[in-house]
């Protein structure tokens, strides 16, 4: 969003220079008497922009008693029409015309330099991986120093870490600032010929009224992403500024006294909707904010007169807090995710957070954005360095290196359905699916272990081998130890290798990971399979408000469906695992009635325990031997988000629901295997084994499978036979 809308100190001062002699294209209209502007320097408008970047920040800084506090970017858009319409207006009737190209250069001028200083920044940081995995950090500088972020967001999908984990791009924010510079594009062409127009102020009001429109009617047509993100639906927020100008410029008298009475109510709605709309869904996802701009429309409408309104918006803290206020917002996000989590959280690591954000913001703005303002230096080694800059950028955000690409794109991609290991499949389907023959010979469970980088410090990851194998003689690093107290052992060998699918979602994949790894080390003990999709949960109905438009259900649909199908008829397992943590714990909705349930409220209970034993009889009834339901640990809160996996509570109330699936099912066919207890005795350091605080790293998950899941899935295969 760009917060600084309009040259720093007032529509008046930025038109009093005189025209360059030199020619330069411009637009002419019939001449108007000219007259000096009228619309001075209002230090409550500055106020105005203080106040709403503090609700962003407040908002950003992920405090829930500013649930709403986006509305700023809202406010801002508005403000930015009502001045930058008044700017124009003025130039035509001081000038007889509007010089677009001289308009634009201003606004270049103000924007660029600020921005590409951030974008820059971004990009050096990036490189160097301070701000960890970000695979679409090259899509979003791209998109940003285009000027078209809020269309490569709405067009790009998040990585899944990023949907899920709440991981952030440092460049999450500049969409709003796309949108106002596509304004700024486009506006003054369009005021050029709405001005040659008897009546402009009624050509204005109507646009007004059909961008209004469009912001809903996106929002039925293409979902409420389009509604926020899109260009045409936040229009009208800034096209309510646009006819407010226009009304008070055809009015030309001093709006009367008691416009001010407006004042309290408009910036106490603002302040409603900044408290209690919700951060994601609710009004602004509907198409509501053009109606939102209303409440603006009339704070700015009462500013133009005296009142204690306006004096109190025109407080020297909140209008210097105004006068940054481009900076402050471009740079806030960056430096909030660069900071995120290393200072322990709360009002310290927040007050840390705004205090960088101001410093860098005041800097900027004494050493970058005021000087070229004012037109020091030489323009055109300006104009050079900007192109320079600019062409920096996109070559370092199409060539640079940001972060691996997200681990969980694509199910395809699951080490188990490579060929590598497909092929190691393709003999065993022909064999018999009737049990595993159990053999007499005993085999001892050893395990390799290599190097695993653990918080800085070296640990292992166990790899169950089958009997006689030894570690390979060329890898320095690899030992055999034997298995650690409290692990499973094999106890006999079987005659062939226990085909084991793995159904769930991504936590399910990452353990398949190392299950599949494990497997393909020791081809004799097992053959790993995965069907697996991010978000994919086993209670099917219902919805669940977090993943408003995501297509988790319908990737989640496909697994349980025709992809869970073929897996059980084609590799015909003699053991299905299946596993999820995050969906099926999360806040749900059946009917308005009821509204949002927790996983603790006893209906939703029952409903997903009466599921979860439908979906493992229905696997038995495929003619698998035995269904395994896998107790996940709880998520920690760090870095992932503290809300409903990370609670113990529900998480123990999943581990209850699988206990009363398992004993609802035919006895000696359905086990369940407590992961998280074994987890949180296995000595596993947990910040290494998990760094997103959800999912496993190969390197852990292999251990797990070596140490603990493996054996025991292999076990199960040989007392169900």
């Amino acid at each position: 969003m760009d917060v600084e809308l309009g040259d720093e100190h007032g529509m008046g001062r930025a038109m009093s220079a005189t025209a360059p002699a030199a020619a330069r294209p411009t637009t002419r209209v019939a001449a108007r008497p000219r007259h000096r502007s009228r619309f001075g320097h209002q230090p409550a408008l500055d106020g105005v922009r203080g106040l709403s970047v503090a609700m962003v920040l407040c908002f950003h800084g992920g405090w829930a008693w500013m649930s709403g506090g986006y509305v700023g970017v809202s406010v801002f858009f508005t403000l930015s029409g009502f001045l930058i319409t008044r700017l124009l207006l003025d130039e035509h009737d001081t000038r007889g015309r509007i010089n677009v190209v001289r308009f634009w250069g201003r606004r270049l001028r103000r924007l660029m330099p600020a921005s590409i200083a951030c974008l820059l920044g971004v990009s050096v940081l990036g490189t160097l991986g301070l701000f960890g995995d970000v695979p679409d950090l090259g899509r979003d500088l791209r998109g940003a120093v285009l000027q078209i972020a809020n269309w490569t967001s709405l067009a790009g999908d998040a990585s899944y870490s990023q949907q899920v984990l709440g991981r952030s791009s440092p460049l999450d924010h500049v969409w709003s600032l796309a949108i106002e510079e596509q304004f700024y594009w486009l506006w003054p062409l369009v005021m050029v010929a709405v001005l040659r127009r008897r009546r402009p102020h009624r050509v204005i009001l109507a646009m007004t009224f059909v961008a209004a429109l469009l912001a809903p009617l996106t929002a039925v047509l293409f979902g409420p992403d389009a509604a926020y993100w899109a260009t045409p639906a936040r229009a009208g927020e800034i096209l309510v500024g646009a006819s407010l100008a226009v009304v008070l410029h055809r009015r030309r008298a001093a709006p009367p006294r008691a416009v001010a009475l407006a004042g309290p109510p408009a910036l106490g709605v603002i302040g409603w909707a900044a408290v209690t709309w919700p951060a994601s869904g609710g009004p602004a996802y509907a198409g509501w904010l053009p109606a939102f701009a209303l409440a603006t429309g009339a704070l700015l409408l009462a500013l133009q007169v005296r009142s204690p309104l306006r004096r109190a918006l025109a407080w020297r803290p909140l209008v210097a807090l105004g006068t940054i206020s481009y900076g402050v917002y471009l740079f806030h996000w960056p430096l909030f995710v660069l900071l995120d989590g290393h200072l322990g959280g709360g009002w310290f690591e927040f007050a840390v957070k705004v205090v960088a954000t101001v410093a860098v913001s005041r800097w900027s703005y004494r050493r970058i954005e005021r000087p070229i303002r004012r037109g020091r230096g030489n323009p055109a080694r300006l104009t050079r360095t900007l192109a320079f800059a600019v062409a920096l950028v996109l070559l370092v955000a199409t060539f640079g290196a940001f972060g691996s690409g997200d681990r969980f794109a694509d199910p395809s991609s699951a080490p188990s359905q490579l060929d590598r290991v497909d092929a190691v499949l393709e003999p065993l389907r022909a064999a018999p699916a009737t049990g595993v023959p159990v053999a007499t010979a005993p085999v001892t469970s050893s395990v390799r272990r290599s190097p695993v980088v653990v918080d800085g410090a070296s640990s292992s990851d166990d790899a169950a081998e089958p009997a006689g194998t030894a570690a390979p003689a060329s890898d320095a690093d690899a030992a055999v130890v034997t298995s650690q107290p409290g692990d499973e052992t094999i106890a006999v060998a079987p005659s062939r290798p226990v085909r084991i699918l793995v159904v769930g979602d991504s936590t399910a994949w990452s353990v398949g990971d190392g299950l599949a790894a494990w497997a393909e080390a020791n081809p004799a003990l097992a053959s790993v399979t995965l069907t697996v999709a991010p978000g994919c949960g086993f209670l099917v109905s219902g919805t669940v408000p977090a993943d408003a438009g995501s297509d988790y259900r319908e990737r989640c649909d496909g697994v349980l469906g025709d992809s869970m199908m073929e897996a059980l008829t084609t590799l015909r397992p003699d053991v299905v695992l299946l596993m999820v943590t995050r969906t099926d714990v999360k806040d749900r909705v059946w009917s308005e009635e009821e509204g949002v349930l927790p996983i603790t409220d006893p209906r939703f209970e029952q409903r997903i325990a009466e599921e979860y034993s439908t979906m493992t009889r229905w696997i038995l009834g495929t003619g698998v031997p035995e269904v395994v339901w896998v107790k996940p640990p709880v998520v920690r809160p760090d870095p992932a988000p503290a809300d409903e996996m990370a609670d113990p509570q529900r998480v123990g109330v999943l581990h209850r629901v699988i206990d009363t699936a398992v004993a609802a099912s035919e006895a000696g066919r359905v086990t369940s295997v407590d992961l998280a207890t074994w987890y949180a005795a296995s000595g596993i350091d947990d910040r290494g084994a998990r760094v997103d605080g959800m999912h496993f790293e190969v390197p852990a998950a292999t251990e797990i499978a070596g140490r603990f899941l493996g054996p025991r899935l292999v076990n199960i295969a040989l007392a169900a036979a």
